[in-house]
């Protein structure tokens, strides 16, 4: 992913405005958190129309069930082959949890729950409130009470406004927990409706895919 001098928000490293420190929905979650915001881990972008795009909707949307699982096994391997690379960029977990949505259906824990390393890990300590699903809010999510002192690793599918993540973040940590790090398998990025996501694409094509370094441990400006 490009880094901050192409334009790139410092905290989940999309597009931002040229006067801007960071995009608008990651000055939320700062304003939400007291400026204490987790550091946010993208395997990669998300591009409207690509092959990852296609594979993120599609592993929990579509109607056929074999192509669900196929999608699901592709991302679950994308995460994996991470995870065996950069788990070690990460702060330390005790815990690992994925978000629910309001039809209680946490539809990142079909992938995270096939890799072995999370198997005795994975809990499910999110259950959605009454918050807005739109911005960043203290109230969407409640957080059980079995997160006290303990280190909370959030893996998400995708990362769009970063609204449910951030919030899912103020729930745990109101709960106790400590949380360092949201691990998100795809940013998405929407050049056909944005032009400063455009101008991200563009120049993302004259980077080379650097599969040994993340955006938490890069020396380059490198693509991931």
């Amino acid at each position: 992913m490009p880094g901050v001098k192409y334009g790139t928000c410092p905290t989940c490293h999309s597009s931002r405005k040229p006067d801007y420190q960071r995009c608008y929905p990651c000055q939320e979650a700062h304003w939400l958190l007291g400026g204490d915001v987790p550091a946010v881990l993208p395997i990669t972008y998300s591009i409207e129309r690509s092959q990852v795009h296609y594979a993120l909707r599609n592993y929990k949307d579509n109607f056929d069930v074999a192509v669900r699982i196929q999608f699901r096994n592709q991302l679950a391997g994308l995460l994996s082959l991470f995870m065996t690379s950069h788990q070690q960029c990460l702060a330390p977990f005790d815990v690992v949890t994925c978000l629910p949505s309001r039809k209680e259906r946490t539809a990142a824990a079909e992938i995270v729950t096939m890799l072995k390393r999370f198997e005795s890990i994975y809990q499910p300590v999110l259950t959605v409130g009454g918050g807005t699903t739109h911005t960043a809010s203290a109230d969407r999510f409640e957080a059980s009470p079995s997160v006290e002192g303990r280190r909370v690793l959030i893996i998400d599918d995708t990362f769009t406004t970063g609204a449910s993540v951030f919030s899912a973040t103020s729930a745990l940590r109101a709960a106790g927990a400590l949380v360092e790090n949201v691990l998100v398998i795809g940013r998405h990025v929407n050049p056909f409706k944005y032009q400063l996501s455009a101008d991200l694409v563009e120049a993302a094509k004259d980077l080379k895919w650097a599969e040994h370094e993340c955006v938490l441990c890069r020396t380059s400006e490198s693509l991931f």
